[in-house]
């Protein structure tokens, strides 16, 4: 680790500590010491299950962003879609991120993977997260990684006027109460690996990188790289 983060992170500025995978299961201190010693800030998406407000006070000085994915206001829509997750305790925790944020300059943005079983229910769940306290949305295409994903994805196994409708209805109910939303579901065949999906870096100052650690276990890293450097 100490090697490849010495030959990128001076070149970088966000830090990506998870891909495909959840962040707070990652040795969290030896990544905030590499974001110390190269100065670099964190993008952290996570599925909020480990979430909790001593886990965000330990980064917050090094917090660029927090994504939070919860797919479905519906207890057994999520359940279905985040298997092994339990509802009310992953709201608890967002709930209680929700409650420490608003007390900081800190503003998660709640993540929904765009699929069949939740399309036709995102203008409640747009209402929902506003209820909560989220201001900000993202609703992103689903990643082809496991065998059978493509009955869930909606370009696949819907009308093309059915899909639009639902994009529109979310889009409606969002600016309906308050919530800046992105739509990120992109064009052309569904994306089947992380820097598919992804798709993008962050420009800070002049130099523009995208760093992706993914780590499956605690002594197992996996590392994907993409950096763009403006002369």
């Amino acid at each position: 680790f100490d090697r490849i983060a010495s030959q990128v992170f001076p070149n970088a500025t966000i830090l990506i500590p998870s891909a495909d995978s959840e962040p707070f299961l990652a040795r969290m201190p030896l990544i905030l010491d590499a974001c110390e010693r190269y100065d670099l800030y964190l993008d952290v998406y996570t599925n909020a299950t480990l979430l909790n407000t001593d886990r965000l006070e330990a980064i917050r000085t090094r917090l660029y962003k927090l994504q939070i994915s919860f797919d479905s206001h519906k207890k057994d829509v999520y359940e279905k879609i985040r298997a092994g997750a339990r509802f009310e305790e992953v709201l608890s925790n967002v709930e209680e991120t929700l409650a420490y944020a608003s007390q900081t300059n800190l503003y998660p943005v709640a993540v929904a993977v765009f699929m069949t079983l939740n399309m036709d229910h995102l203008p409640e769940y747009m209402e929902f997260i506003r209820g909560l306290g989220f201001r900000f949305a993202w609703i992103q295409r689903l990643l082809h990684i496991a065998p059978g994903t493509e009955k869930l994805d909606p370009f696949l196994a819907c009308p093309a006027e059915r899909v639009e409708k639902a994009v529109a209805r979310a889009t409606e109910a969002a600016q309906s109460c308050g919530i800046n939303l992105t739509v990120d579901l992109g064009e052309g065949p569904p994306p089947v690996g992380t820097l598919q999906a992804v798709g993008q870096f962050f420009l800070l100052g002049r130099v523009p990188v995208m760093v992706l650690i993914s780590i499956f276990a605690m002594s197992l890293w996996a590392i994907s790289i993409t950096a763009n450097h403006f002369l």
